[in-house]
């Protein structure tokens, strides 16, 4: 059946295909299909009103300018939607943007394929990734483009036809930013807080992506969606609609509404980074679809453990695929490697050893590493100092909403997630000039000199252990190293696991796999609380006080080809011991494809993953999707 999904949604309307089953929608949550539900009455809202532009230049009174702010808040709060026009893009330029884009689809397949999506990779021409085999699919056909920041744009995906397309895209992204900035502004005046509170959330280096949509004519509308049922992931939503046919839906107060066509205005809407971002900024405001259990959500985990709060909703684990939480598990036989012999001449042993853990284990306790225990000591020491820091001193170092660098809590991107019991500091260490020092804490005030340190010491290690680890599989020393680059990503987690009142309820940190190649982490040296799984069954993870628990992660199983396992784990948490780690982990350069090494292919063992880019973006949609990463990589046996 997958055959003719290798069709494209435009290829199977030209053909007169009937919709392939794997587009028919069977069972919805949201109810039935009806193409010509009761027409929306969105609000319409003129944003020239809220010009950034001094008044004695504008024509209209600040009455009217308050008055829209109130629109604005009415809009937000009741829709969480609203058509914007006074944008200042003149008609005929709307209608080019609308042209370029048809003029793509209407090129021959041969020709669009030239920008098509790298597998593994958001980016480019084509349709859904298909993650499962349950995935319902969309009937359409996109184009998908990062435009900001500038400088990780793709160009190679951006179309040479038609001639004017790059031309036209640029001018519209420089026009929509403006805009977007424009609606930061007014949301935050309308709700009454600081006018730049949600441009500081986002960051100056925001993440704006341009989508280009085909929704083909379809035999079956009323078995087939364009677009499934979904909330944005952004923090807001800026469409251009068709000029003449409808088909944009909204769903308010449990039923569907149709969003009428107003050719030259803009659709806006709301995504869940910006009610997130609302919430952790003011108490009632716009519309939530987490709604009053998402009050308590203010404070961070180590606030409500200060204050006694019971864990609330969001923190209780109800069912989990992965079995319930049990504090009092046997001890884990992980085995203990000395890594300072792994580089020497007599190293075969140790090698082996390195071998046979990360084959059945995939992680294993290092000794030997170079490290002093001082120094080790002095990781713990900042770390914890930095927590106990005031949360007005720690939030000057927050992340924006929708970045995962700085500190704060879990990034929340959908309503039904589970939230860890932790609080994190994540910061980009290596490459030395991508670092964000305006995230790095200045107290305590040898903070970033011992983190600098520790983490070039770390780096070397890692470095030392894809060497390794290569040697024990027979294969080139670099040839895992050279899959992640000269410029590979070295990202530390400083995590905090504050008391807990209900350990058989709440985690830490929910079962996963690491999105790395390999993580060095430094445990607390009393407190246990690290469990991993294997088998199906969980164990937990001795103190070693000085030793470094090395675990792989999906990018080396990929690259080995499956022989290394990226083991699941978990953090749990304690009702009377706060807990501290710090973990460093690498990541290849985001442009750098990886996949499994030649030299563990043959007849006997067959390429189990496909190659990928930029294997963190994955992990991140998979994780709103409720999907396995490394699960949507494998190659489906025959």
């Amino acid at each position: 059946m997958m055959a003719s999904v290798a069709k494209t949604v435009q290829q199977l309307s030209i053909d007169g295909d009937e919709p392939p089953l794997p587009y028919i929608i069977k069972e919805n949550t949201f109810g039935a299909i009806d193409t010509f539900p009761p027409l929306a009455e969105i609000p319409v809202i003129d944003i020239s009103l809220f010009s950034l532009l001094p008044p004695s230049s504008s024509a209209h009174s600040p009455k009217e300018a308050e008055d829209e702010l109130e629109k604005l808040r009415s809009a937000l709060t009741s829709w969480g939607c609203f058509q914007a026009i006074g944008h200042g893009m003149p008609i005929a330029f709307l209608d080019k943007v609308r042209e370029v884009t048809k003029q793509f689809f209407a090129l021959p397949l041969e020709e669009k394929q030239k920008s098509s999506r790298p597998a593994g990779s958001v980016e480019g021409f084509g349709g859904d990734s298909v993650v499962s085999e349950k995935q319902v699919l969309d009937w359409c056909d996109r184009l998908s483009l990062r435009v900001y920041p500038e400088d990780q744009r793709k160009l190679y995906l951006w179309p040479e036809n038609p001639k004017d397309f790059r031309e036209i895209l640029n001018e519209y992204s420089i026009n929509i930013k403006s805009v977007a900035i424009i609606l930061f502004t007014a949301m935050a005046k309308s709700l009454n807080l600081e006018e730049n509170c949600f441009s500081k959330e986002f960051g100056e280096r925001a993440i704006m992506q341009g989508r280009f949509i085909l929704y083909p004519p379809c035999r079956r509308p009323d078995q087939v969606f364009g677009l499934k049922a979904h909330s944005d992931r952004s923090g807001v939503t800026i469409l251009l609609q068709d000029k003449e046919v409808e088909g944009l839906q909204v769903l308010k107060d449990g039923k569907w509404l149709r969003v009428p066509v107003i050719p030259h205005a803009l659709f806006v809407n709301l995504g869940d980074q910006m009610q997130v971002a609302m919430l952790e900024n003011a108490e009632n405001m716009a519309q939530s679809l987490l709604h009053t259990e998402m009050a308590s959500l203010a404070k961070t985990a180590h606030e409500l453990s200060i204050d006694g709060d019971e864990p609330p909703p969001r923190y209780i684990v109800k069912d989990s695929p992965f079995g319930s939480i049990d504090s009092s598990l046997p001890s884990a036989p992980v085995p203990v490697i000395d890594i300072g012999l792994l580089s020497s001449a007599s190293s075969n042993e140790e090698l082996e050893k390195l071998k046979s853990a990360l084959s059945s284990w995939g992680c294993f306790q290092a000794i030997g590493h170079g490290i002093s225990d001082s120094h080790l000591d002095k990781v713990r020491e900042v770390a914890k100092q930095f927590f106990e820091r005031p949360i007005e001193e720690k939030k000057k170092y927050s992340r924006a909403a929708t970045q995962g660098e700085g500190y704060g809590g879990d990034l929340i991107v959908s309503d039904k997630q589970i939230l860890d019991w932790s609080d994190r500091l994540a910061l980009k260490v290596l490459p030395e000039d991508e670092r964000r020092l305006d995230l790095w804490p200045e107290n305590p005030d040898n903070f970033r000199e011992i983190l600098t340190e520790y983490a070039v010491k770390i780096k070397s290690i890692i470095d030392l252990l894809f060497k390794s680890i290569a040697k024990s599989l027979n294969l080139e020393d670099n040839t895992f190293l050279s899959q992640f680059g000269d410029r590979q990503v070295l990202i530390a987690r400083v995590n905090f696991y504050p008391r807990c009142p209900r350990p058989d309820q709440v985690l830490g940190l929910k079962p996963h796999s690491d999105k790395s190649g390999i993580t060095v982490l430094l445990q607390d040296k009393e407190v246990e609380g690290l469990h991993v799984l294997k088998d199906h069954q969980w164990f937990k993870v001795s103190i070693i006080p000085h030793a470094l628990v090395v675990n792989v992660g999906d990018q080396m199983e990929i690259m080995s080809n499956g022989i290394i396992k990226s083991p699941v784990h978990r953090a749990v948490t304690n009702p009377n011991w706060l807990r501290i780690s710090v973990a460093v982990s690498n990541e290849p350069e985001p442009e750098k494809e990886i996949g499994p090494a030649d030299g563990l292919i043959d007849e006997q063992r067959p390429r189990l993953y496909r190659s990928v880019k930029d294997y963190a973006a994955i992990n991140f949609e998979c994780f709103q999707n409720g999907e396995i990463a490394i699960e949507t990589v494998k190659i489906a046996s025959q």
